[in-house]
């Protein structure tokens, strides 16, 4: 069996990185940690979000056209 670490810099996103990805400002990002839209933890009075809590937000922000 391997042992298999996950390093937080591979589970943990900034905001900058979430802005880089979604195409808007920092700003944004914060916006939807604190409206409870996107979990997200504080470390130095910075938000890191976890790749997977991001992922699912992402999928609600699918729009699914109708025929």
């Amino acid at each position: 069996m391997g042992n298999k670490t996950i390093k937080a810099k591979d589970r943990f996103m900034t905001t900058h990185e979430c802005a880089e990805i979604l195409h808007c400002h920092p700003g944004n990002i914060r916006k939807i940690i604190k409206e409870g839209k996107l979990p997200a933890i504080i470390v130095r009075r910075a938000f890191l979000v976890d790749r997977a809590d991001f992922e699912n937000y992402i999928k609600t922000l699918r729009v699914i056209p109708s025929a």
